[in-house]
Order: C-alpha cells, then sequence, then structure tokens
C-alpha cells in the first residue's frame, strides 16, 4: 500500500518531456531512488540514480513533495527507515 502511493504520487507529479539539448529522448528509463524516513515522518537523505541529471533531479523533487507520514516504531519508539525505490518512467514523444 505505502509503495502503490508513492508510486501514485510520482506518476501524477512527473513533468519531464523530451528535450534534445540535455539528451532526453522519448522511451523508457529507470531512476533507482533512495530515501530514508526519519523518526519525525519525514522523507530526508534522498538520492537517485539515473541516466541523465534530469531525470534524477526530477526525482528528488518529487521526494521532496512527498507528505509527512506516520514514522515506524520499534517497541513504541520511533526509528528511521531506510527504503529503496525502483522507478521506471516513460517519456512520451511530443
Amino acid at each position: 500500500m505505502f509503495f502503490k502511493k508513492i508510486a501514485n504520487h510520482f506518476q501524477k507529479r512527473f513533468l519531464l518531456r523530451p528535450n534534445p539539448k540535455q539528451n532526453l529522448s522519448p522511451g523508457i528509463y529507470n531512476i533507482a531512488l533512495i530515501f530514508k524516513i526519519d523518526i519525525n515522518g519525514n522523507f530526508v537523505s534522498a538520492r537517485a540514480r539515473a541516466e541523465n541529471t534530469l531525470l534524477e533531479n526530477e526525482a528528488l523533487r518529487i521526494v521532496g513533495l512527498l507528505p509527512q507520514v506516520i514514522p515506524a516504531k520499534i517497541s513504541g519508539t520511533p526509528c528511521v527507515v531506510p527504503y529503496s525505490l525502483p522507478i521506471q518512467v516513460k517519456i512520451p514523444k511530443k
């Protein structure tokens, strides 16, 4: 459920379009996204890896838009949880 909501969040907000000047042509691209949810439920320490920096920057922009969540707890104490999320995006033709 959590990953479906994040995927939906990305799908609604991803804004990149083909850009020949910056080597971004129509096609399917993979982005590896790593982040943590801190003890307050904030998304922090986000990093993205993709074959184009435009894709990385867009993924990081969208992580910054994620709302605060309920933090994980271990024995009733909030804890930091790392996540790794593979994202596949399709850049459509103009």
